[in-house]
């Protein structure tokens, strides 16, 4: 069934037809409805799916019928909430899966853009939401929350039960398997509810279930139903007005700020792993329907054909959402953090073009609350994550992963923050530089006394006050960063003095404050980061460059014990001196070269012959072979030797700077340092 665009034979389609009715009554039915195997039961519902594509609306007319009489065969399906006896779990579950697919096939967005576009198929796609939406979807809608509603109501019964009378192994397997009915519901629900009419999906029936199945005990629903919300509110309606009745008519934002409290103090409770990540799984599920609420609300806002008194609601709802939304930016989990993302950076958008229509007043004292607020949680979900350890091994043997994620989410606070400049220039310079000042200075200042290597100062803060120097010169738009620069570099012409800038200024206080030395390598690594990130200030300042030399070449810096670490520190020493040669003072260079000779000692390193990547599975290598893998692994893998390359370029550098030899005791100097690079060579 790979062409679901040709009918089937009318002989093979009866066929079909009478086999998957057949398998339902036999193992749905009378059966285990494929429990023990959940994979069979999936795809199961994924192939009768394909076949309804293919012979529906033409061939299978009574398919909804059919599906209608299996789930409780004593009723019909146009009156399924009456009667006796309930409904059948197993043909429930698959009628629901079954929507899911028929959903994800004709409507999904990202599932239709994932396949080839094919004309044949998006008019069958069409002509089966049409037909659906005219004939079945009244029933097929009514089939489904009696479903959910039911099994909704048999759960609370459930767990009333096990309260009062304690639970079972029996009653806990039913237990779940009504949860997945209701879930699985919610999930159908979602699919649909942006194609058929509005009326079947929002009315006095379905809302209180909605926000009803929003505080169940189990999490999975309570996902599945805030995925359903973010549907209904991004459904597309023909009027912006009757987008913004709609918002209105749930509240969402009421209700998102007191789940969002609610899930927040049910986390600190401490229930367990598995419930405090099951709240965190909702908390994200929320933190995108709060996401896709303020989206709809910013576009409603921008919407011309809204009329002023709407516009001045929707930008009501929108304020009333954003302390809600920057509780969830500010969440201790980045997933959580990452949902909300894109509501900030869309809003910060619209108020940069209202900047530009009015420079003086695009800001009230609302949104700037907004912004300061949103600015302040940025800075702090920068800092380094305080469960990590003050021990440096700690640090160290955190998963690769979770570093890249937290490297990630620094960029995409970055980002974020660049936003926030555009709207708001000074606010985010004087942010940034405050906080950077204020824990350089206490840590100088502590340092100074004494009493502890770390100034009393968390590693953590630390290290985020380096990175904000660090940020801080990229902070201005590049037009305003030329222009300085041009500026300095027609001052110098000039013989003019300029006055230092507060970058500047930031910079000679992170020299000056000596946290260089502080016990933490994250904090030294993002030192090195900052210093050879802006060489440039040392030309000015000179009286700096001698401290930060000092810290790259001690066991700060290239002489550290982390052979991983040193290779970086290499780079940027190499570019330091690259960039500040013409202002070394000539008595020192001698004793740089002194400071770094032992480094000069070739560090390569062989893979051991043994190794996975120098034999395959089930065979043994020939020594021309191993050696041969051997030097091939040497050469393409990275290792310290690549770094060195920066040191021995180095060298060569600080030997040519030393006006006051001739080209012979240059040479003669460079002889005293080849040998250490050789030696490995030598007997």
């Amino acid at each position: 069934m790979t062409s679901l665009e040709e009918p089937l034979d009318p002989a093979a389609f009866t066929t079909l037809e009478q086999a998957f009715v057949g398998y339902i009554q036999s193992e749905y039915i009378h059966g285990p409805g494929e429990a023990s195997a959940p994979f069979i039961r999936n795809k199961f519902s994924h192939t009768l799916a394909l076949l309804f594509l293919r012979s529906y609306p033409e061939q299978w007319t009574n398919f909804f019928p059919t599906i209608y009489s299996l789930l409780r065969p004593s009723i019909s399906g146009s009156n399924l909430s009456a009667g006796t006896p309930p409904i059948n779990g197993h043909v429930s579950l698959l009628f629901l899966r079954l929507l899911i697919e028929l959903s994800g096939e004709v409507h999904d967005s990202i599932l239709k853009g994932a396949r080839n576009w094919a004309e044949d198929r998006q008019a069958r796609d069409s002509i089966i939401r049409q037909k659906i939406r005219q004939d079945e979807s009244e029933n097929m809608n009514s089939a489904v929350l009696t479903i959910i509603s039911e099994a909704e109501e048999r759960l609370v019964k459930h767990r009333q039960e096990a309260a009062a009378t304690g639970d079972s192994q029996a009653r806990a397997r039913e237990r779940a398997g009504l949860e997945e009915v209701v879930e699985s519901g919610m999930k159908a629900f979602a699919g649909y509810c942006q194609w058929i009419d509005i009326n079947l999906t929002i009315n006095q029936h379905t809302v209180p279930l909605i926000f009803r199945l929003l505080a169940d005990p189990s999490s999975p629903i309570r996902q599945a139903t805030a995925h359903a919300l973010l549907k209904i509110v991004q459904r597309g309606l023909k009027e912006s007005s009757d987008k913004l009745q709609l918002i209105r008519v749930l509240s969402l934002g009421e209700v998102l700020d007191a789940l969002e409290r609610k899930s927040r103090e049910g986390r600190k409770t401490g229930n367990g792993v598995q419930a405090d990540e099951d709240e965190e799984h909702f908390r994200e599920s929320l933190g995108k329907l709060a996401c896709g609420l303020g989206k709809e609300l910013v576009d409603l806002i921008a919407e011309p054909a809204l009329s002023p008194e709407g516009r001045e609601m929707a930008e009501q709802l929108l304020m009333q959402l954003f302390p809600t939304a920057i509780q969830f930016l500010a969440d201790e989990y980045d997933d959580t953090s990452s949902t909300i993302l894109p509501l900030f950076t869309i809003v910060f958008s619209s108020y940069k073009k209202a900047k530009k229509a009015d420079p003086q007043f695009h800001l009230t004292d609302a949104k700037r609350q907004v912004v300061t607020s949103t600015l302040e949680v940025i800075v702090q979900k920068m800092k380094w994550d305080k469960d990590i350890g003050d021990d440096e091994d700690d640090f160290e043997d955190m998963d690769e992963d979770d570093k890249g994620a937290f490297e990630k989410m620094r960029v995409d606070l970055r980002n974020l923050m660049d936003s926030i400049l555009n709207v708001d220039e000074q606010l985010v310079t004087n942010a940034v530089r405050a906080l950077a000042v204020a824990s350089l200075s206490a840590y100088g200042a502590a340092r100074a006394s004494g009493a502890d290597p770390a100034g009393g100062l968390p590693w953590q803060d630390a290290e985020l006050a380096v990175y904000l120097v660090y940020v801080y010169g990229e902070l201005k738009p590049k037009g305003k960063v030329n222009a300085e620069q041009q500026r300095k570099k027609d001052a110098k012409l000039q013989g003019v003095e300029l006055s230092s800038t507060p970058h500047d200024e930031l910079i000679l206080a992170l020299v000056q404050s000596g946290i260089s030395s502080y016990p933490h390598v994250a904090v030294r690594a993002q030192f090195f980061e900052s210093v050879g990130r802006y060489v440039d200030f040392f030309k000015d300042r000179k009286e700096c460059i001698i401290p930060v030399l000092e810290a790259l070449v001690d066991q700060r810096g290239m002489h550290q014990p982390k052979k991983s670490r040193r290779g970086r520190v290499y780079y940027i020493f190499y570019r330091f001196i690259k960039q500040v040669q013409k202002e070394l003072p000539q008595d020192i260079l001698l004793s740089i070269l002194n400071s770094i000779r032992d480094l000069l000692e070739l560090e390569i390193e062989l893979p051991p012959p043994d190794s996975d990547a120098n034999s395959s599975a089930g065979s043994s290598p020939t020594p021309d072979q191993d050696g041969n893998a051997i030097l091939e692994e040497a050469i393409t893998a990275s290792s310290i030797f690549d770094s060195q390359l920066y040191l021995f370029e180095t060298t060569g550098s600080l030997i040519s700077t030393m006006s006051s030899l001739g080209e012979d005791e240059q040479f003669n100097l460079l002889q005293v340092f080849i040998p250490p690079s050789i030696s490995c060579f030598c007997p």
